[in-house]
């Protein structure tokens, strides 16, 4: 009887190097799946924010939700009347509560409370009844820890810090679905990838320079959805707009003309239509 010939050496490490190569080929493919899949997932989770959004309105008269979370925990606005601060109230006075509440964040932006009590603070907002799914505020590609990594933009109800100087304020800032013109370009909620504790701002009158960081969370890219609840993806033309988004630098400004595109395609996507300047 023939005894049976196993491997040699050589030839296992023929087969290791074999496995190897094909290992080697794959990985590329399979994070493309992978970023893929993650993509999906936000997109759903920003169209079920937005439906929640669009009920919230159907709900209230057209009244658009406040979109600057509340720097209170217990949601009831802080002091001060400013146009800056989250003391939101309607024409009969009552107070706006923001679509989510504020999280409490340490120097460098993280939380400093458990992922379960910034759930709850999720809960307390005006569209968890909508929503009713917590899963539905993070994007499964945001940073760790941090459960809301979506903002609704400034200029639907949110902060209007970047037109406060300016006489149509009131029009720009829109607080009726009503007045929302063209919804299926204008962005409602985008994906940050972290918590941002007032609106995602971008400028209106001055195309020199962003104020939040441009948002790159997917293939040096970024999801959202607009305001008719169909959501979309992406992909920056600029590298300086990818380097900026990628380390997080605020105000920054355009070094290329495809980093001015980005920012131009942007002003316009968050406020509808922008000063020919």
């Amino acid at each position: 009887m023939d005894r049976q010939r196993g491997f040699t050496l050589i030839e296992l490490l023929v087969v290791i190097a074999i496995i190897a190569l094909l290992l080697a080929l794959l990985m590329p493919a399979l994070d493309h799946a992978r970023n893929l899949a993650v993509r999906a997932v936000c997109k759903a989770n920003l169209k079920d924010l937005a439906i929640a959004w669009i009920m919230y309105a159907d709900d209230n008269d057209g009244k658009i939700v406040n979109g600057r979370p509340s720097k209170k925990r217990d949601g009831t606005p802080t002091p001060g009347t400013g146009e800056n601060s989250d003391l939101k109230t309607t024409a009969d006075g009552r107070y706006e509560i923001p679509w989510a509440l504020a999280i409490p964040l340490d120097g460098n932006g993280d939380p400093t409370i458990t992922e379960y009590d910034q759930e709850q603070e999720i809960k307390k907002g005006s569209l968890y009844s909508n929503t009713k799914n917590v899963k539905s505020y993070r994007c499964p590609g945001g940073k760790a820890k941090h459960q809301r990594t979506y903002s609704i933009v400034c200029s639907l109800n949110g902060e209007r810090d970047p037109v406060a100087n300016l006489n149509e304020r009131n029009l720009l800032c829109v607080k009726n679905r009503s007045l929302v013109r063209r919804p299926h370009d204008r962005f409602v909620f985008v994906c940050e990838g972290w918590i941002n504790n007032v609106s995602f701002q971008v400028k209106y009158n001055n195309p020199g320079a962003w104020i939040d960081p441009p948002p790159v969370r997917h293939s040096e890219g970024m999801t959202f959805v607009f305001a008719d609840g169909h959501s979309g993806h992406w992909k920056w033309k600029g590298l300086g707009t990818v380097d900026a988004g990628k380390r997080r630098v605020f105000n920054y400004t355009p070094a290329s003309p495809d980093d001015a595109t980005d920012l131009r395609n942007m002003r316009i996507a968050v406020w509808g239509k922008i000063p020919n300047n």
